[in-house]
């Protein structure tokens, strides 16, 4: 009788063990598919989110109406300190709409650039797997299904919709157009030698969406289309720099490249070119857009300095980090173009006030 209590106790506590395991097993599980889809949709690597986001916000402060800038827009000190509720101040200011619309570009920078990021690794599964540096990746790994990667995929686009769509039908046709780019991009890494040239309009698209979706006018002006070839030229730049820390697995799976394509004695001159046509075009995107003002300059001028310093010292080992501070470069030039666009606005409407009538 006592040996088989003691069988039963024994027996229940194995039960009891095997349940607790099962249940951390299956916790365990749950949270590295949790943890796989995020790392498919790169969302723990933010820099891919902000290189797509900044475009979006250069085009919007170029497009907007110069109103928006002016002193006058926005609450001043006494205002904010006034009994008057801020929620009203706000309301009234023609500046909160631009900063509403950026929070809808950044929302929409972070979906979409995870749906750029599971159709590339759908793509390049395979090449992934071989590839030191991409071979822990969710689907390369087997972390994750390429039907479950289809799911996220899905999801990601009725997210991006939910975005687009509240821009109006104009501004939505245009953000959709690009998703022809971003479908065809991998593919032309099997085929093309500069795959970078494909790229840099996936990721400057945006300039001309945020010009698009901020400006009264209901067509893209040069403003724009300046804008649009300078952060061409910036991708080409960045991305180039980028391909340099997987050169030698590229060239040992056939994968092509623009680092790979121009070779050591092409690629500095090249990048070099890339910098000084980032430059000259987004100062004469500033100049067309009344922009071009000091406060423009102060800030175009250490983040241009950047862009040379990156194409004349990258090389395989700083490539990464070299590659990510190009964010900064997003952020200054944004903040120029704003400082600018302010100066220059707060300055015409002084002038339009009335002059009082001098003392006789």
């Amino acid at each position: 009788s006592s040996s088989s209590a003691s069988s039963s106790a024994s027996s229940s506590t194995s039960t009891s063990r095997a349940n607790a395991a099962s249940s951390a097993l299956a916790s365990g599980t749950k949270k590295s598919t949790v943890r796989a889809f995020w790392e498919l949709s790169r969302a723990h690597r933010p820099i891919g989110t902000y290189l797509l986001f900044w475009p979006c916000a250069w085009g919007a402060t170029l497009g907007a109406p110069a109103a928006i800038f002016s002193a006058a827009a926005w609450p001043t000190m006494s205002d904010l300190l006034s009994d008057a509720s801020w929620a009203d101040l706000l309301s009234a200011s023609p500046g909160t709409e631009y900063a509403l619309l950026l929070l809808q570009f950044a929302a929409g920078a972070w979906v979409m650039r995870g749906a750029g990021c599971i159709v590339n690794d759908l793509w390049d599964q395979r090449i992934d797997a071989q590839v030191e540096r991409t071979r822990a990746r969710p689907l390369a790994s087997g972390a994750l299904s390429r039907r479950q990667a289809y799911l996220s995929l899905l999801a990601h686009l009725a997210a991006g919709l939910c975005v687009a769509v509240p821009l109006g039908w104009e501004v939505f046709g245009l953000a959709a157009s690009s998703l022809l780019l971003v479908g065809v991009y991998p593919a032309m890494k099997r085929v093309f030698d500069y795959p970078q040239a494909v790229l840099s309009l996936c990721m400057s698209w945006g300039a001309l969406v945020g010009y698009l979706a901020a400006s009264p006018d209901t067509a893209l002006q040069l403003p724009a289309l300046l804008l649009f070839a300078g952060s061409a030229a910036h991708c080409l730049l960045y991305d180039s720099v980028y391909a340099l820390q997987d050169a030698r697995d590229d060239a040992r799976i056939g994968v092509r490249s623009s680092a790979l394509s121009l070779g050591p004695n092409r690629l500095r001159p090249a990048l070099l070119g890339f910098a000084t046509a980032t430059t000259a075009l987004s100062a004469l995107a500033a100049h067309c857009a009344d922009a071009f003002a000091l406060p423009f300059v102060a800030l175009w001028v250490p983040a241009s300095a950047f862009l040379f310093y990156q194409a004349a010292t990258a090389t395989a080992q700083n490539a990464q980090r070299l590659f990510e501070c190009n964010q900064y470069y997003g952020l200054l030039l944004w903040l120029a173009l704003l400082f600018g666009r302010a100066a220059l606005a707060t300055a015409e409407e002084e002038q339009e006030q009335p002059r009082p009538e001098a003392i006789e």
